[in-house]
Order: C-alpha cells, then sequence, then structure tokens
C-alpha cells in the first residue's frame, strides 16, 4: 500500500517524504521518494514539519502523530 501511495503522489507532482524501515531505504527512493526517513534512528516528528498533505498507511500513534506535526 505504502508503494503505491509513493508513486500516486509523485505522479500528481507532490514532493513526497516517507518512513521506512532501514532495509527498504533504497526500494522507497527507487518508487520516487524524495526524502526517505529511517523510522529505526530517527523520529519523523522531528524533522518533518508544514507538510500539506498526509496519507497515512500504518494507523494507530502514527496517524496522530502525523497529523500534530
Amino acid at each position: 500500500m505504502a508503494g503505491f501511495a509513493i508513486q500516486l503522489a509523485k505522479h500528481i507532482g507532490a514532493r513526497v517524504i516517507t518512513t521506512t524501515s532501514t532495509g527498504n531505504l533504497g526500494f522507497v527512493r527507487d518508487l520516487g521518494a524524495d526524502e526517505v526517513i529511517d523510522y529505526k534512528t530517527t523520529d519523523f516528528t522531528k524533522v518533518v514539519k508544514n507538510c500539506d498533505a498526509v496519507f497515512d498507511t500504518v494507523g494507530g500513534d502514527v496517524a496522530l502523530k502525523s497529523f500534530a506535526s
């Protein structure tokens, strides 16, 4: 699902910032992500600000954190 979200966002011209685990960094870059954050080493709420939209494919507390940033 997240892979589709990245590709769709890029298709409509968005700048895409995404989180992933260490092993998938290259994969999501190849899908078109402009900025990739390793959630195992970096808290995205500390480095991502002023987003116009959030497309959350995880849910739970991640959704709440996404909209609070």
